[in-house]
């Protein structure tokens, strides 16, 4: 078995930091979203006011966030790498967990053969012995059940960051989407000069994004209490590592 051994803590503290970088990762790419999908919409609103006065203005902004997301969307695989590495994180730290509780399954079964050989041999010592071994297969038993306790939450967390993946996914689709539309918007504007027309075609409200916002905020909560979980776990843990 690895001789490199880890505490429920050391996992603990590492997974609650690759937990808030995922979580950055899809904030960056919501706010990119909202923040430009908001400043279109007040773009729109103003269009109707004084078409002349904002021609020049429209133009200059919706060119800046057409540039945006194109931007974004020509680079979505490096968004997609970065938080799939960051996911691969997260299950590496599970199979620490799960080297650790190997280990302790094999030190276990360790105590029960010697148990047996006490058995076997008899003698002056051996029930002493005996009584030794099961106290100590007991406090690797209480330990058996934490690690277990842990890699149940990882298995929770990994539903909540594969849901993560597929909505920066459905981000980063809208975002490419958006940059199609916007883009032929600032042609027709360019070519006909009249931004109530050219912003009477976009779309108020961008598909799925208030149900998406939405799903985000509710697997945040979920995540964040896992992530306590883990520490409680972890806090409540009387383990030393359990060496080799």
């Amino acid at each position: 078995s690895s001789s490199v051994t880890s505490s429920p803590e050391q996992l603990a503290m590492e997974t609650k930091q690759v937990v808030r970088d995922i979580r950055n990762e899809e904030q960056n790419v919501f706010n990119l979203l909202h923040d430009n999908v908001q400043k279109i919409n007040q773009l729109k609103g103003q269009a109707g006011n004084d078409p002349a006065k904002s021609l020049n203005e429209a133009v200059t902004q919706l060119e800046e966030v057409t540039a945006v997301f194109e931007d974004k969307a020509a680079h979505k695989e490096e968004v997609r790498k970065e938080i799939l590495q960051k996911v691969g994180k997260l299950h590496d730290l599970k199979s620490r967990a799960q080297d650790e509780l190997a280990k302790l399954q094999e030190k276990r079964s360790g105590f029960q053969q010697e148990i047996a050989k006490a058995n076997v041999e008899g003698g002056n010592h051996a029930e002493v012995k005996k009584k030794a071994l099961n106290q100590a297969i007991r406090y690797v038993d209480e330990q058996i059940r934490i690690w277990n306790k842990f890699i149940d939450t990882y298995t929770e967390m990994e539903t909540q960051i594969n849901a993560i993946n597929q909505r920066v996914d459905q981000f980063l689709a809208i975002i490419e989407a958006s940059a199609i539309v916007y883009r032929e918007a600032l042609n027709l504007l360019t070519l006909q000069r009249d931004v109530r027309q050219a912003f009477s075609l976009l779309s108020e409200d961008v598909p799925e994004m208030e149900r998406l916002s939405q799903e985000m905020e509710e697997s945040w909560k979920t995540l964040d209490k896992q992530v306590q979980e883990l520490l409680s776990i972890s806090e409540s843990s009387p383990l030393a590592p359990t060496g080799s």
